[in-house]
């Protein structure tokens, strides 16, 4: 049986998220094998807009348990619909340790500057690279 490997990246830093979208490219070439968990879509300071269609209040209230986590929602169909075994992976270290294969090394980039995170992200597909 297929086996999925997810990796909470709710909690991670904006970097660590690169990298794990990074190696879930990379990962994933071969087929499904990398899932990343988001969590909830709806940090409010994850807003890149002015416009406010519904307040916090209501969103939170209402409308946000109702619709879940929706990364959890759709492993859970792969599971049940495709039959693929799901392994938790704990960390980033962790999935990094586990896939050490499917990349050859590092690009760096500066987050001080933060359009390099393009130049990087870039490389790293080209040449099998983690940024």
């Amino acid at each position: 049986m297929k086996c999925i490997f997810v990796l909470d990246v709710s909690e991670l830093s904006f970097s660590e998220r690169v990298c794990a979208a990074a190696l879930q490219g990379l990962v994933n070439r071969k087929g499904a094998t990398l899932y990343l968990d988001y969590g909830f879509y709806d940090d409010p300071s994850a807003r890149r807009t002015n416009e406010e269609f519904i307040d916090d209040e209501n969103w939170f209230g209402k409308y946000r348990a109702f619709l879940g986590n929706q990364d959890e929602h759709n492993i859970e169909f792969y599971r049940m619909e495709h039959g693929f075994d799901i392994e938790e992976l704990s960390s980033l270290s962790e999935a990094l340790n586990k896939f050490r294969n499917d990349y050859g090394g590092l690009v760096i980039w500066d987050e001080s500057l933060l359009d390099t995170v393009n130049a990087a992200v870039m490389l790293a597909g080209l040449e099998n690279l983690i940024p």
